[in-house]
C-alpha cells in the first residue's frame, strides 16, 4: 500500500522529482567526479613530469663492493640490495641487469725485464705502453695487457651476448677457470678458443697466479640498454694498457674464484630499466618509499653502496606540484558541492511547501506526522541510493567528455585520458547522496513540525531555523577561526607527528563557511533593507511621487522574505561561486605570469657571464646587441660590522636603461621604474686620459725609501720586495694592471749612496708598456694566482682597446710584509717607443700630466686609513704618498676615484628593517672584497629577480660598483655577469624575440664568453600553460563552476517562479479585481524580480570578490601567504563571467515573461471559487 502511494506520487509529480533527482545526481557525481578527475589529472601530470627526464636518466643504477667474492658479507650485501631495492622495483621496470666485476690481473710476464719493481707499478717497460697505438696496430705487447673477471649469469650471457652457435669448449682441468673473451680483444692479444692464459693478481695473495681456459668468444648483442650498462660499468679503458674482460659463465667458477683470491675486491652492479608507463600516480607514494627510504638504510649498512637516478627528483616535483594544485582545486570543488547541496535543499523546500495542502489533507484523514514523514522521505531515500550508484558512472562520462575539450585533447594528443572507477569513488558518491538526502530530510522535518493551516494569506512568517538559532553567525565564527588559524601558521599545511607537511583539509572548508555564513547574514539584513525602503516610500512627501502598487510590492517582499530567501541565497551563492572561480582563474593566470616575469626580469636574462680578463679586450658594451640589453652584476655581499654582518644581494645595474617597459614592472613595486634610475645617480670622476698613440706609460717620481726594495736583484725569486703598478682601463671599460720596473732607479740611487751623493733631488722615470703582453709573466700575474707556467692559458696577455685611461697607482710587497715608506710623484708621461727583450725604450713624450691635489687614498684595508697624500710645492710640484706597514701582497695606493665617497643606492624595505636604518643614512658594506660606503636614497618593495623575504637587496649603479672595485683590484677586473634582454627595443623595432636571443647567444659564443643559464619569459610561461595541473585542471574547473552556476540559477529560479506563482494566484486575482492594469502588473512583477535577482547578484559578486581576495593568497601560495613574490593582484575574467550571467539573465527574463503571461491568464472567478473552497 505504501509503495503504491509512493509510486502514484512519483507519477503525479514526476517533473519536480526529476529536477530533484538531477540535483542529487549532480551532487553525487560532483563528489565522486572530483576525486576521479583529480586522479586523471594526477596521471597526466605524472606523465608530464616524467617526460622531462630522459629514459637513461630515469634508470636506477646501484653499485657496491665487498670481499671476499661469494663470501658471507658479499652474499648478505647482494641479498639485501635485491630483496629491499631491486626486486620491489621489478614491477616498474622493463628489465633488470646485474653483473660482478673483479679487480685487475696482470700477465705473469709483468716483470720479465728483471727490474726491481713493486707489482703493478710503472716501469721503463710499461711507460712505453700506448693503448691507442697498439689497438691501431692490431698487436698488444705482453707487458701492456691487463685482465679482469666479470659474471652476469648464464641466462644473461645467452641473452645479451653473441657467443656463437657452437657449444663452448670445456676444460679438462677443474682448477682452470672457463671464461669467454671479447672477440676483438682476442685478436689483439692473439688468443684463440682453447688457449690457456696464466695471469697474476696485482695485490698480495698466498697463491697469486691462476690459469684461465678460453671457452669461447663473445660480442655484445643488440639490447641497447644492456650494452650501455656493460660499457658504463664493465668496459675498462686506459691510455696505456689494453684490458681483457674474462666472463665467467657459471656460479661455481665464481665461487671458486672468490675462494682462491680472498683479498680481491669485487664490484656489484645493478640497473633497473624503468618504464614510466608502468608508474601509476596512485603508486607514487609506494615507489617513493622504496627510492627514498631504502638507499639511506643500505648506505649506512654498507660503506661502498651507491645509488643513482633522476626519477626521485621528478617524483618529488610531481608530489610538490600536486600538493600545491590540490588545495585550490579542492576548495573550488567543495564550494561547488555546497552550492549544489543548497540547490537541492531549496528545491525540496519549495516542493514540500508546494505540497502543503496535500500534507494538510493527509493529516486531516488521520495520517500521523511520522507516517507522512516516512512517505515523503522514502521517495528521496530511493533516489539517494540510485544516485549513489549512478554518480561515478555519470562522472566517468563527464570526464571522458571533458577529455575531448580543446585544452585537454591538445595536451593528450592521440592518447586517451585514464579514468578509474574505484571503491573510493563510490564512497564519495555515497557521501554526496547522503549529504543530498540530509538536505531533503531536514527541511521536511522542520516543515512537518510546524503547525499546518488551511489558509496562509495573512500568516506571518516565522524566522527560519538558521536565523532563529544564529547558525549563520556560527558559520562566520567558524570561518573566522579557520582564518585565524591560517594567519597564525601562514600556511594551509600543518606538521604531522613525524614532522612532514600535510594539507589541513578542515581549513579548506573555510571558504564554504565564509560563503554560507555571509550569504545568510546578508539575507538577515535583506528584509530589513526592503522594509526600510517601503517605509521610506510610504512617507507622505514621497508617496505622492511613487505609485501605491510599487510600495505594495515592496511591502510584500518584506513580509514574505522567507519566500524569497532561499531563491535569493541560491543566486547569491551561485553568483559568488561564479565570481570566486572567475577571479581565482584570472588571478592564478596573472599570478603565474607575474611570478615568471619577476623571476626572469625581462624578455630574456642570461646569467653566469664570465668575461675573460686576458686576451683581446671585449665587453658587452661594445657588442652589436648592446642596445637591446641591460648589463648587470649580481653578488652576495655583507654589511660591515665588528662581527659577521648581515648579508644582502647586490644588484648593480645600468640604471640609464631602466625605462618604462624595459623590464617587468608593476606600480606596486615602487612609484615608478624611472624614479629608481633618477635616485641612483652615478659618481662623476675623470681618470687620466693617455695619448691615443702612446706605446709606453712613464711616471717621474722620487723614492723616499731604501732603494734596494725596488730592485729585482735584491728581491725574492727575481721580483723586488716593492712593486709599483698602475690600474688602467681601455675603451671597452676593461681594467688591467701595468707593472713598472723600477730596478734601474733603485740601482742609480744605491750608486749615489755608495759614492756619497744625495738622492734628495734625484728624480727618475719608471716606464711600462701600455700593452702588457711583453711583461714578465711572473710579474704580471705573480704568485697571487698560483700561475707560474709561461704557457698557461690564463697567462695570455691582455690586449687593450685604445684609448687608455689611468685610474689609480698602487704599491704592493709580493714576498714579505710591507714596510713603511713614501714616494713623491711629479708627472705622468704618455710616450712613443718600443720594447726589446722586455725592456721599454722611449723615443719621445707625446703628452704629460702633472700630479695635483685631486687624488684620493684608496680604501683597501684598515691600515690604509693611516696613509697620507700630500700635495707639495717645493722646487717641483709633486704629490707625496706615505704609507704605514702592511701585510704581504696587500694593495695600497691612491686614485682619481674617491673610494670614501658613498655611492647612491635603493634598498629593499627588509634591508632597512634588518640593519635598523633610515632613508638618507650612510652604511659601510663590503662589496667584492672592497669596502664601500652606500647612501640609502629610497626603498622599494620589490625589484625583478630579487626576493626580499629570502635576503634583503640593494640596487646600485653598475659603473659605480665595478669601477670602485676594479681600481682596488690587484689583477684582472670585475664586469657584468648577466645581461637582461629588454622588451622596449624589441617592440620598437618589431623584432622577433627568439631572433634577438639567437643573435645575443651567437655573439657570446663567437667572442668566447662563457655563460650560465638562459631564462626565457615566454618559454617559462609556455611551460606553465602546458602543465596539466595548472592549465587543464583550471580550464575544466572553470567550465564546471560556470555550468553549475547556470544550472542551479536557472532551474532554481524556474521552480521558484512556478511555486511562487501557484501560491500567489489569489493575490494576483485580487490585484486584477481591484483595477490594477496589465502594465502595472508587469512593472510590479518585474520590479520584484529585479530587486530580488539584481540585489542577490550584486551581493554575490561583492561576496565572491571579497572571498577571493581574502583566501586566495593562501590557496595560490599554500606554503605561506608571504612566500608569493610578487604579491598577488586580484583579477577577474569579466568576459567569461558576463557571458555566463548574460545567458542566465536572458533565461531569467524568459521565465519572468512566462510568469507574467500566466498572470494574465488567471480567471478571477475560478481563482476566488477555488480559494473559497
Amino acid at each position: 500500500m505504501l509503495f503504491r502511494l509512493i509510486l502514484k506520487r512519483y507519477l503525479h509529480r514526476w517533473k519536480f522529482l526529476v529536477v530533484v533527482f538531477a540535483g542529487m545526481l549532480l551532487s553525487s557525481s560532483t563528489m565522486s567526479g572530483s576525486l576521479m578527475y583529480f586522479d586523471s589529472l594526477r596521471d597526466i601530470a605524472l606523465d608530464f613530469e616524467l617526460a622531462k627526464v630522459s629514459s637513461e636518466e630515469m634508470d636506477i643504477v646501484v653499485s657496491s663492493s665487498e670481499k671476499p667474492l661469494m663470501g658471507e658479507k658479499y652474499l648478505s650485501l647482494k641479498q639485501d640490495i635485491e630483496s629491499q631495492l631491486i626486486n620491489p622495483l621489478e614491477r616498474y621496470s622493463n628489465q633488470t641487469f646485474y653483473g660482478v666485476k673483479s679487480s685487475t690481473f696482470l700477465p705473469t710476464e709483468w716483470n720479465k725485464g728483471g727490474e726491481d719493481l713493486v707489482k703493478g707499478a710503472t716501469s721503463k717497460s710499461t711507460s712505453l705502453c700506448n693503448s691507442e697505438e697498439q689497438i691501431l696496430s692490431n698487436s698488444v705487447l705482453e707487458i701492456c695487457k691487463r685482465y679482469y673477471f666479470t659474471y652476469f649469469g648464464i641466462d644473461s650471457l645467452n641473452r645479451y651476448f653473441n657467443i656463437g652457435n657452437s657449444p663452448p669448449l670445456e676444460s679438462t682441468d677443474e682448477s682452470y677457470f672457463e671464461v669467454f673473451i671479447d672477440r676483438n680483444v682476442a685478436t689483439f692479444f692473439n688468443i684463440n678458443i682453447g688457449d690457456l692464459i696464466n695471469i697474476e693478481a696485482y695485490w698480495d695473495e698466498p697463491n697469486p697466479i691462476t690459469t684461465v681456459f678460453i671457452s669461447g668468444l663473445y660480442d655484445l648483442g643488440e639490447n641497447t640498454n644492456f650494452n650501455n650498462f656493460y660499457i658504463e660499468n664493465f668496459q675498462q679503458k686506459d691510455s696505456s694498457f689494453v684490458f681483457a674482460n674474462l666472463i665467467i659463465s657459471n656460479e661455481e667458477d665464481l665461487e671458486k674464484l672468490g675462494n682462491k683470491f680472498i683479498s680481491m675486491d669485487s664490484n656489484l652492479y645493478w640497473k633497473s630499466d624503468i618504464n614510466e608507463d608502468k608508474i601509476n600516480s596512485n603508486e607514487v607514494d609506494e615507489l617513493n618509499s622504496i627510492l627514498v627510504d631504502v638507499p639511506p638504510n643500505l648506505s649506512s649498512k654498507y660503506d661502498n653502496f651507491s645509488f643513482n637516478t633522476s626519477i626521485v627528483d621528478s617524483l618529488d616535483n610531481f608530489d610538490n606540484n600536486l600538493s600545491t594544485a590540490a588545495i585550490p582545486m579542492k576548495t573550488i570543488l567543495i564550494l561547488i558541492s555546497v552550492v549544489v547541496i543548497f540547490f537541492v535543499f531549496s528545491l525540496v523546500s519549495l516542493i514540500v511547501e508546494d505540497q502543503k495542502e496535500e500534507i494538510t489533507f493527509l493529516s486531516s484523514r488521520g495520517a500521523s506526522l511520522k507516517q507522512i514523514y516516512i512517505i515523503f522521505n522514502l521517495e528521496f531515500m530511493l533516489m539517494a541510493i540510485l544516485v549513489s550508484l549512478l554518480g561515478p558512472f555519470a562522472a566517468f562520462g563527464a570526464i571522458k567528455f571533458a577529455s575531448l575539450l580543446p585544452w585537454l585533447s591538445n595536451m593528450l594528443g592521440d592518447s586517451n585520458v585514464y579514468v578509474g572507477i574505484t571503491l573510493t569513488a563510490f564512497l564519495f558518491s555515497t557521501l554526496g547522496g547522503l549529504v543530498s538526502l540530509s538536505a531533503v530530510i531536514i527541511p521536511t522535518f522542520f516543515f512537518l513540525r510546524s503547525k499546518l493551516k488551511i489558509s496562509s494569506v495573512d500568516e506571518r512568517e516565522e524566522p527560519t531555523i538558521v536565523q532563529k538559532y544564529y547558525l549563520d553567525v556560527g558559520s562566520l565564527l567558524i570561518a573566522l577561526l579557520l582564518m585565524w588559524q591560517i594567519s597564525q601558521s601562514q600556511s594551509v599545511f600543518v606538521q604531522n607527528l613525524i614532522g612532514e607537511s600535510i594539507i589541513a583539509n578542515i581549513i579548506l572548508l573555510m571558504p564554504s563557511f565564509i560563503l554560507l555564513g555571509s550569504g545568510i547574514v546578508l539575507l538577515r539584513i535583506f528584509p530589513l533593507i526592503i522594509r526600510a525602503l517601503s517605509i521610506l516610500l510610504s512617507l507622505r512627501v514621497i508617496s505622492r511621487l511613487v505609485p501605491s502598487w510599487i510600495v505594495l510590492s515592496l511591502w510584500h517582499i518584506g513580509r514574505s522574505s522567507n519566500t524569497y530567501s532561499r531563491m535569493s541565497l541560491l543566486i547569491i551563492l551561485a553568483a559568488a561561486l561564479g565570481m570566486f572561480t572567475s577571479s581565482f582563474k584570472a588571478t592564478l593566470d596573472k599570478s603565474i605570469e607575474d611570478t615568471v616575469s619577476y623571476r626572469v626580469g625581462s624578455e630574456f636574462r642570461i646569467d653566469g657571464l664570465q668575461i675573460p680578463w686576458n686576451g683581446d679586450s671585449k665587453n658587452v658594451n661594445n657588442f652589436s646587441f648592446n642596445n637591446n640589453v641591460i648589463e648587470a652584476h649580481r653578488s652576495s655581499e655583507r654589511v660591515k660590522a665588528s662581527v659577521l654582518g648581515p648579508s644582502f644581494t647586490l644588484l648593480s645595474i645600468d640604471s640609464s636603461k631602466l625605462k618604462n617597459d624595459s623590464i617587468f614592472w608593476r606600480n606596486d613595486f615602487s612609484s615608478g621604474l624611472e624614479s629608481i634610475s633618477s635616485k641612483i645617480n652615478p659618481l662623476s670622476y675623470e681618470p687620466i686620459k693617455l695619448h691615443e698613440d702612446a706605446d709606453l706609460l712613464g711616471i717621474q717620481l722620487r723614492l723616499i725609501l731604501e732603494p734596494s726594495r725596488v730592485s729585482n736583484y735584491h728581491g725574492a725569486g727575481g721580483s723586488p720586495h716593492l712593486i709599483i703598478a698602475a690600474k688602467l682601463s681601455d675603451a671597452n671599460s676593461r681594467f688591467y694592471t701595468a707593472y713598472f720596473n723600477a730596478t734601474d732607479c733603485g740601482i742609480a740611487m744605491m750608486a749615489n749612496i755608495e759614492f756619497a751623493k744625495s738622492n734628495e733631488d734625484y728624480w727618475c722615470d719608471i716606464i711600462t708598456p701600455i700593452k702588457p703582453e711583453l711583461l714578465n709573466p711572473y710579474i704580471r700575474t705573480g704568485r697571487w694566482f698560483g700561475i707560474t707556467k709561461k704557457d698557461d692559458p690564463r697567462n695570455a696577455p691582455f690586449i687593450p682597446e685604445y684609448p687608455i685611461s689611468l685610474h689609480s697607482i698602487f704599491i704592493t710587497s709580493p714576498s714579505k710584509e710591507l714596510d713603511p715608506g713614501a714616494i713623491d710623484f711629479h708627472k705622468i708621461m704618455s710616450m712613443k717607443g718600443s720594447v726589446s727583450l722586455g725592456i721599454p725604450s722611449p723615443e719621445n713624450t707625446l703628452s704629460e700630466y702633472y700630479f695635483d691635489n685631486d687624488w684620493y687614498i684608496l680604501n683597501t684595508t684598515p691600515q690604509s686609513l693611516s696613509d697620507n697624500l700630500i700635495f707639495t710645492k717645493d722646487k717641483k710640484e709633486f704629490l707625496r704618498y706615505q704609507w704605514t706597514n702592511g701585510d704581504t701582497r696587500q694593495l695600497r695606493g691612491f686614485s682619481k676615484y674617491d673610494s670614501d665617497k658613498p655611492i647612491e643606492v635603493v634598498v629593499s624595505e627588509s634591508f632597512i628593517e634588518k640593519i635598523d636604518a633610515e632613508i638618507g643614512d650612510v652604511v659601510t658594506v663590503t662589496i667584492m672584497a672592497s669596502e664601500f660606503s652606500i647612501k640609502i636614497m629610497d626603498s622599494v618593495n620589490f625589484f625583478p629577480t630579487l626576493y626580499p623575504d629570502s635576503e634583503p637587496f640593494v640596487i646600485a649603479e653598475l659603473n659605480d660598483v665595478v669601477t670602485g672595485a676594479n681600481v682596488r683590484k690587484k689583477q684582472g677586473d670585475n664586469q657584468a655577469n648577466e645581461i637582461w634582454i629588454t622588451s622596449t627595443q624589441i617592440k620598437e623595432s618589431d623584432l622577433d624575440t627568439n631572433i634577438v636571443l639567437g643573435d645575443v647567444v651567437n655573439e657570446l659564443n663567437i667572442q668566447g664568453i662563457p655563460y650560465g643559464s638562459i631564462f626565457s619569459n615566454e618559454k617559462s610561461l609556455e611551460g606553465q600553460k602546458i602543465d596539466p595541473l595548472v592549465f587543464a585542471g583550471w580550464q575544466t574547473l572553470l567550465l564546471i563552476s560556470f555550468g553549475t552556476v547556470a544550472l542551479v540559477s536557472i532551474v532554481g529560479f524556474l521552480i521558484h517562479s512556478r511555486v511562487s506563482f501557484k501560491k500567489r494566484n489569489l493575490e494576483f486575482a485580487t490585484l486584477k479585481s481591484i483595477g490594477i492594469s496589465r502594465a502595472q502588473i508587469i512593472v510590479l512583477i518585474a520590479l520584484e524580480q529585479i530587486i530580488v535577482i539584481g540585489l542577490a547578484v550584486a551581493l554575490g559578486i561583492v561576496l565572491g570578490s571579497r572571498l577571493s581576495s581574502t583566501v586566495m593568497p593562501y590557496l595560490i601560495s599554500p606554503e605561506s601567504s608571504n612566500s608569493l613574490v610578487p604579491p598577488m593582484i586580484n583579477s577577474v575574467e569579466w568576459l567569461d563571467f558576463s557571458i555566463v550571467f548574460g545567458l542566465v539573465g536572458i533565461l531569467f527574463l524568459v521565465i519572468i515573461i512566462f510568469t507574467i503571461i500566466s498572470v494574465f491568464r488567471i480567471s478571477i472567478n475560478e481563482t476566488m471559487r477555488i480559494n473559497l473552497k
